[in-house]
């Protein structure tokens, strides 16, 4: 059988590392997850106890110390060391070095980007909405549920900051039906109010590409636990589903305002 990889982002509390190994288990295929770090790590010469050095004492009703503890042991791999152009090259020649010589499941550090020219590739990012992520994390760490969002907003953060540096695009992160039931009802409320647009005007003021980011996106991504996710960073996604759902491509560019764009674009 020709060789083959399949890459796995995820975002955090998803209990996507499970899913990873079973996926690797059936396909008889090896699970690498630290392990390309730890690799990463000998070839750029990086201490290898700052990959993850939690406290392993730390009392469990210190919710400061615990909560660093949470943040060390799954931010592994993207601290400050791991950003510099030698641990990036490192990380890259690691993983084509085993693409090229074993078919696998790679978790994270970017896996995709540095075998998007290989071929037999397969791409998978796994999300859920973030009440399963809360509970998740609250049940298997044996936090509250308010420091549990807390940690997985940091995770989270910190891999979104380490792919961007790494990749100088944004993480696609995947709407969900949770998003598009929200779109539904904006489209639902739009037409009942007999507007235009999907959104028009906000309570009377000036409707600029700032204040839709500011007001309406933000709300809408709260809704959904997208916070922090920017129209820009969304575009793809918006295009495909609305293409998915019957709007000609046309319709789906003429849709998205270039002001708009161009207000929450990161450049």
């Amino acid at each position: 059988m020709k060789r083959f990889v399949i890459t796995i982002g995820r975002e955090f509390g998803c209990n996507a590392s499970e899913v990873g190994r079973e996926l690797a288990a059936r396909l008889g295929v090896k699970f690498y997850e630290k392990e390309l770090v730890v690799r990463a790590a000998a070839v750029a010469g990086i201490d290898e106890d700052s990959i993850s050095n939690p406290d392993r004492k730390v009392k469990r009703n210190d919710i400061t110390h615990l909560m660093q503890y949470f943040i060390n042991e799954f931010g592994y791999g993207i601290t400050s060391s791991y950003f510099s152009e030698k641990a990036i090259g490192a990380q890259a020649y690691v993983i084509r070095q085993i693409a090229n010589t074993e078919s696998c499941v790679m978790f994270g550090r970017c896996a995709d980007y540095f075998l998007s020219e290989f071929g037999n590739t397969l791409n998978v990012f796994l999300y859920a909405p973030l009440e399963f992520r809360i509970r998740h994390v609250h049940e298997a760490y044996k936090l509250t549920q308010i420091d549990a969002e807390k940690l997985i907003k940091k995770i989270d953060k910190k891999r979104h900051d380490y792919y961007k540096t790494v990749t100088g695009k944004n993480r696609v992160i995947p709407i969900g039906s949770d998003g598009v039931d929200a779109y539904q009802t904006m489209i639902l409320m739009a037409t009942i109010n007999g507007g235009t647009k999907l959104i028009d005007g906000y309570q009377g003021r000036n409707h600029t590409a700032e204040n839709f980011t500011k007001r309406e996106w933000r709300e809408l991504m709260e809704a959904i636990g997208r916070e922090g996710l920017t129209p820009y960073s969304c575009r793809h996604t918006f295009i495909t589903r609305s293409i998915l759902s019957g709007m000609d491509l046309h319709g789906s560019r003429s849709s998205l305002d270039n002001d708009l764009l161009s207000a929450a674009s990161p450049n």
